[in-house]
C-alpha cells in the first residue's frame, strides 16, 4: 500500500526522496 511504498523509498533512495519532499 502506499505506506509501504514510502517505506521502501526511504529505505532504497532516501536522498532523492527528501529531494521530493523539500
Amino acid at each position: 500500500d502506499f505506506l509501504d511504498d514510502v517505506d521502501f523509498r526511504l529505505r532504497t533512495d532516501t536522498d532523492n526522496f527528501k529531494g521530493i519532499l523539500s
